[in-house]
């Protein structure tokens, strides 16, 4: 389970905005490297053994 992330420490954007946002080429990759960036956090904390970093991309880019 992830570490448990204090209010004041949470950017919160409507799901309208990221929705519309997605739609933006310009932004689109700037938001999947966000959700791959959290991904990564939720795989670190509950990972029991080491994973290569560059192979985790290049699945979930495959994605």
């Amino acid at each position: 389970m992830t570490q448990a992330v204090k209010e004041k420490e949470m950017v919160t954007i409507s799901k309208r905005l990221w929705e519309e946002t997605k739609k933006n080429p310009i932004f689109v990759e700037l938001l999947e490297d966000l959700e791959d960036a959290q991904d990564i956090l939720k795989a670190k904390s509950s990972a029991k053994e080491f994973f290569d970093f560059n192979e985790y991309v290049k699945e979930r880019r495959e994605r």
